[in-house]
């Protein structure tokens, strides 16, 4: 058995794994990442002249993100979106418009005038007392109509989830502060400050430039083919047994992997803490990219997407009209759209075989959009564990987390499940993370090792 050490050790080599070894490794730190793959986490699939993002793809163009790519030397390669990020709903066999602010949600042929009026009473709800579903929420302050009309179908594709079962405190959280500061959504909406736009940009060649960008940065300190089977928790920091009979030490570790697998590598050290992780559910999700020639679908295609209310005969949560967002991601002349089926409404979907798969992807489109002729499938991708749910009691379990951690000298936790789900959110919190990493590494290095 072979031994290697580094200050830090991270498993776990998505998106906020590769940025905090990024970061770590430029604050002077020995970084090790691990990873299971021999290749490195795949993001973005190019096929015959298609880009395909097979998870969140779109980046809000923040100052951790606009650094970071700057570092990378990849500003050169941002690409902006080419048409307002609009999303279009389809009920009543038409797509309509998402209404996304105040006069559209009282214009919007989505609503019934019943439910406009009962819109504008929010002013007179009083604030909630205790915590709230996202749907618990919505129906309070705005009515039934647009909890499970307007904000289902988006909780429904951007989450995969249940707005039944999410945490309105962890999803909406500006509504949230919006209601406790001024009694009212709406009022805040109407005498709060604007809200500062934040452009929505990718890379030319997808988010997959990203994350083989940040693996060149990392060199040496990057190690695929590298699945650990079990922590020991040493006097003065742990150590790691691979599955290639490596042993590991490292005074700092870092677990960041999906919270299921983050908790079943805890089991042994700390039990609480573990269960605290594993109770944190991830739905299956597949997304279905398809490419249609232009010139056969009746619509023009401009905006993100389309998504798709229960209860309108459908399979599909919703589709995002890729070729639209972002130049490139199509040949001239063709279309992309990537379907999503599955989530927490229909954790079967997985199940199916790909045949049945993009036979009801298309189906749908075929029925929204009138085409003739069938798709080219360009990528069927399944995520058994897609993204983390937010649930009822989410942000007092985070809590519950950060204190465990507390027990565990040394040990950090990163990723999607704990501060936000996308992209950007995930490049905010590792780059807050690094600077408590070095100043917590920096304060062993003034303690005596015995």
């Amino acid at each position: 058995m072979s031994e290697l050490s580094a200050d830090v050790v991270i498993i776990g080599s998505g998106l906020s794994g590769l940025v905090l070894g990024y970061r770590l490794q430029r604050l002077g730190l020995r970084v090790c990442v691990l990873e299971p793959s021999p290749q490195g986490p795949i993001f973005s699939v190019n096929q015959g002249g298609f880009l395909v993002e097979r998870g969140l793809g779109d980046l809000l163009a923040t100052p951790q993100v606009m650094n970071l790519l700057t570092e990378l030397g990849l500003a050169d390669q941002l690409v902006s979106a080419t048409v307002k990020p609009v999303r279009y709903l389809w009920r009543q066999n038409r797509l309509q418009p998402v209404p996304d602010q105040i006069s559209a949600l009282l214009t919007t042929p989505l609503l019934t005038p019943l439910a406009k009026l009962r819109c504008l009473s929010e002013v007179f709800v009083k604030p909630g007392q205790t915590e709230e579903t996202v749907t618990e929420f919505v129906t309070r302050r705005f009515g039934e109509e647009v909890a499970q009309i307007i904000c289902a179908p988006i909780i429904q594709a951007v989450y995969g989830g249940d707005p039944g079962q999410l945490s309105a405190e962890a999803i909406l959280k500006t509504c949230v502060a919006q209601e406790r500061k001024h009694s009212s959504v709406l009022r805040a909406w109407l005498v709060g400050t604007k809200t500062v736009f934040t452009p929505t940009v990718s890379l030319s060649q997808g988010l997959q430039q990203l994350i083989t960008t940040l693996i060149l940065q990392l060199k040496q300190s990057f190690t695929p083919n590298q699945t650990v089977l079990r922590l020991q928790k040493l006097d003065r920091g742990y150590e790691l047994l691979t599955t290639t009979g490596e042993s590991l030490r490292t005074e700092v570790l870092v677990l960041a992997t999906p919270a299921y697998s983050s908790g079943n590598l805890l089991k042994p050290l700390h039990a609480a803490l573990a269960r605290k992780l594993l109770s944190i559910y991830y739905p299956p999700l597949v997304t279905v990219a398809l490419g249609y020639p232009q010139a056969t679908l009746n619509h023009p295609l401009e905006g993100w997407g389309h998504l798709i209310p229960k209860g309108q005969g459908l399979n599909t949560l919703g589709g995002i009209w890729s070729s639209s967002l972002f130049p490139g991601r199509a040949p001239a002349g063709w279309h992309l759209i990537t379907c999503l089926l599955g989530g927490a409404a229909d954790p079967q979907a997985q199940e199916l075989e790909e045949e049945d798969l993009v036979r009801a992807a298309h189906c749908d489109l075929q029925k929204i959009f009138k085409m003739r002729q069938e798709p080219r499938l360009i990528d069927c991708h399944r995520r058994p564990a897609s993204l983390p749910q937010y649930c009822l009691g989410h942000p007092q379990k985070v809590a519950q987390i950060e204190s465990g951690l507390q027990q565990m000298p040394g040990l950090f936790l990163c990723g999607n499940y704990l501060a936000g789900i996308s992209p950007s959110e995930v490049i905010a919190q590792a780059t807050g993370v690094a600077p408590r990493i070095h100043q917590y590494w920096l304060s062993q290095q003034r303690v005596p090792a015995f």
